[in-house]
């Protein structure tokens, strides 16, 4: 193979390498693509902006190797997770996760219609989910390339994952698989995961009614103001 190359082997500015264009065309073509998951997408829209078009370089044939083990979705998720450099690892990281979780029953809580990029980096991640799920998740999230230690620690309604990264951001992700105040369940979580919808960026959610609920009790039984980003809602209390 590398006699191959190298007999192949042109030098020319990624401009004009009809490889390269066709690359950027298959591209703009994934971003409308039901089977395309946003946060591989997200991270090879970012990739292509670090790309600099006018740099010479080598091209030649290659293997042609696919393979299944060369097309897994993980492996390419955690492939450019050590590419892109421009993007903190935390926010790489939520954007592997959410396509890590998309086949699981779940539902993000106080997420609603926002992409990722927008949340805070400060902001925690709170998913419902079935128990059944814990090991997967925490699993995924120790196996990462951008992670340098994880802390898991365990309630009887949740778990919460402390995720530190190699760059020195943090993530805390909690796992609740029921909505519990000391001894009340105050919501259903079963029937919420039944009702859960998809955001424009493929993320599951609650349905705007059930996540206004949600927040609302979550502040009362925590005897606290709800937060000003959250004023919406009220459009819905009047029905809870």
């Amino acid at each position: 193979m590398d006699e191959i190359f190298h007999t192949s082997s042109a030098k020319m500015p990624l401009s004009q390498s009809i490889t390269f264009n066709h690359s950027m065309t298959l591209l703009q073509n994934l971003e409308n693509d039901p089977k395309m998951p946003f946060g591989l997408y997200g991270k090879l829209f970012l990739l292509k902006n670090e790309i600099q078009t006018n740099k010479l370089t080598e091209f030649g044939f290659a293997h042609g190797d696919f393979t299944p083990w060369n097309i897994f979705i993980d492996t390419w998720n955690a492939a450019l997770d050590t590419l892109t450099g421009t993007t903190s690892h935390r926010q790489a990281f939520i954007n592997s996760l959410f396509d890590h979780l998309y086949p699981m029953e779940y539902a993000g809580l106080k997420v609603g219609d926002n992409h990722p990029s927008f949340w805070s980096e400060e902001s925690d991640i709170d998913i419902l989910t079935k128990k059944k799920n814990f090991i997967r998740i925490t699993q995924f999230c120790k196996n990462s390339p951008l992670t340098s230690d994880v802390v898991i620690t365990s309630k009887s309604f949740m778990k919460n994952v402390a995720i530190y990264f190699h760059d020195g951001s943090f993530l805390s992700l909690d796992m609740i698989h029921q909505l519990k105040r000391k001894k009340y369940i105050f919501l259903n979580a079963d029937k919420l995961l039944k009702r859960s919808m998809v955001n424009p960026y493929g993320i599951k959610i609650l349905s705007h009614l059930d996540d206004a609920r949600y927040i609302a009790w979550f502040y009362a039984l925590n005897n606290s103001k709800i937060p000003t980003k959250y004023e919406n809602i009220k459009i819905f209390i009047g029905v809870i």
